[in-house]
């Protein structure tokens, strides 16, 4: 999981919170600046969630009780929307909450949105990669929404060395929670279908030019634009794509790659222009494959290609740093793959080396049973 608070130097961020009786609860508003916030309308639900600038979606869209954003340094805003089955009365479940929850820490009820809520801290270890220490803030709620009695629980969280920095914007992210009390029996989320499922295309016809679908845009606005495009997609459906003629740069196509990954976009496609020549540097056909193969010995360590240019601007392309044939990298690839399925490989590619080499290489691989590759751009 991964999340960037990259405007808070830009935030006045804070909440305040209005005391009263311990059983009736603090109410805490927001402080965020309206033009760096914007609103996801869950209307299944009847909530709206107020984002910043670098909150990306982070779940898959298969629940339909569940939103979760995340940043690029790790913090998360989570929130789960159930049906409530009780025979008692919402004050009464909310009460016993409370008392279950006895000896956590900054246990208290906060009122959102005229709402009741438990509220507490956790800290926790993350479930990730690299598993690090975490403060989780726990609101939890219940409320009739027409005929449904929902049960509401909020998660916001951050590495534990960062909570004292970002506690005013997640508690900010909290009360800016609004809900909705009329229920439509016709509601639906925010983002209609043919959004979600439009392809966000980068296209580059020369290195001066930039195209994000059909519209001409700067380049210094790109990533921002197709920020705006995936933020709220589910994470399965934030892929996008580059399409570049065949003699541009591998710098200018992967920079732009490596902005845009950074935000959280790292599923990518690389898409060559057809209406341009086929790239003259690529295989053009491949070895016949043997069903008994076996991996070179230099090859079981790793199978790492780079990709650079001669003085008189011939394509070389290295194994391991051993200089090979496009025919000799697609048999090795092949039996690469057949001993290790499952294995990636990784590219490193010099910036000058045109994009289209750069593709050529990639589909040679892909026809040689590679699934999985790693593009990395050589630091000049």
């Amino acid at each position: 999981m991964r999340l960037v608070i990259v405007m808070l130097a830009l935030l006045t961020v804070g909440c305040h919170a209005t005391a009263g009786p311990a059983t009736k609860g603090e109410t805490i508003t927001p402080n965020l600046d309206s033009n760096l916030t914007r609103t996801y309308t869950w209307a299944e639900t009847g909530l709206e969630i107020t984002l910043l600038q670098g909150w990306r979606r982070d779940d898959d869209g298969s629940s339909e009780t569940e939103r979760w954003w995340t940043t690029k340094d790790s913090c998360n805003f989570k929130v789960s929307v159930s049906t409530a089955t009780s025979t008692h009365t919402i004050e009464d479940d909310t009460a016993h909450y409370y008392e279950t929850q006895k000896g956590s820490e900054d246990l208290r009820y906060i009122n959102v949105d005229g709402l009741r809520g438990v509220h507490f801290l956790r800290s926790q270890k993350s479930v990730s990669l690299k598993p690090q220490d975490e403060k989780w803030i726990f609101w939890s709620a219940q409320r009739m929404w027409g005929d449904q009695r929902q049960l509401i629980t909020v998660v916001l969280t951050t590495p534990t060395e960062s909570f004292e920095k970002n506690s005013h914007l997640l508690y900010s992210l909290l009360a800016s929670l609004k809900f909705d009390s009329n229920k439509s029996t016709a509601a639906t989320s925010e983002m209609p279908a043919t959004d979600q499922s439009r392809d966000v295309i980068v296209s580059i016809p020369t290195a001066d030019e930039f195209y994000l679908g059909k519209r001409k845009t700067e380049r210094a606005q790109i990533a921002d634009a197709v920020d705006k495009l995936l933020r709220d997609r589910p994470v399965d459906k934030q892929t996008w794509y580059i399409k570049a003629v065949h003699n541009i740069s591998c710098e200018t196509v992967l920079k732009l790659r490596n902005e845009i990954a950074a935000l959280g976009y790292e599923r990518v496609g690389l898409v060559t222009d057809t209406a341009t020549h086929a790239n003259p540097e690529a295989p053009s056909s491949h070895p016949k494959k043997s069903s008994n193969v076996q991996t070179n010995q230099e090859d079981r360590n790793g199978f790492n290609i780079h990709l650079g240019l001669s003085e008189t601007g011939r394509l070389i392309i290295q194994l391991n740093e051993t200089e090979v044939s496009p025919n000799e990298l697609s048999a090795r690839a092949h039996a690469f793959v057949q001993s290790y399925p499952g294995k990636g490989v990784i590219i490193t590619v010099a910036p000058t080396v045109s994009y289209g080499a750069l593709t050529g290489i990639i589909h040679s691989l892909k026809a040689d049973g590679v699934d999985t590759i790693g593009i990395d751009l050589e630091k000049k």
